[in-house]
């Protein structure tokens, strides 16, 4: 059976989420699930994005009164700049890792 092959994650607080189904590796999935797990993956993108903003704005706004220079920069600049780009990847490669699922959109893999 199935369900019996993966295990659920709730994702109750995200609305008409329910619950996404994490594949074992070479499982196959319905177009629902594909939806579903799509749909996840642009909820989770946009959180990413949320975070690298609030991110930049803290960091920008938040050290621009520290009188801190780097290679001849205000902090400010460096932080928010080249801390921010680092940022964005740190939590791009946990969304590739933990969240993006490798799965053929064709068709329809089972039934």
């Amino acid at each position: 059976m199935f369900v019996a092959q993966c295990f659920c994650v709730p994702l109750s607080g995200i609305p008409g989420m329910g619950m996404l189904f994490l594949l074992e590796k070479g499982e196959k999935m319905t177009n629902e699930e594909k939806y579903r797990q799509v749909r996840h993956e642009a909820v989770c993108t946009g959180l990413v994005l949320a975070a690298i903003i609030v991110f930049w704005c803290l960091a920008g706004f938040g050290a621009a009164s520290l009188d801190i220079r780097v290679f001849h920069l205000p902090l400010w600049v460096v932080i928010s700049c080249i801390g921010t780009w680092v940022f964005a990847l740190v939590l791009v490669r946990i969304l590739t890792k933990k969240v993006f699922k490798d799965m053929n959109l064709e068709e329809d893999d089972r039934g």
